[in-house]
């Protein structure tokens, strides 16, 4: 289960645009849920289903 700030970046990460989301943080924990979210998967049905 990811947290509601994994899931918004992989969303970002998912856009059909291809656009690259720029985060800027000093805290630790916010870092390693970027970095998590790079390895959540959101294919293109699920993206959708978010975004409606």
């Amino acid at each position: 289960d990811a947290d509601v700030a994994t899931l918004a970046v992989a969303w970002l990460l998912a856009h059909p645009a291809r656009i690259m989301p720029v985060m800027g943080t000093n805290n630790l924990d916010r870092i390693a849920r970027i970095g998590d979210a790079a390895g959540l998967h959101i294919d293109r049905e699920t993206w959708f289903e978010i975004y409606t």
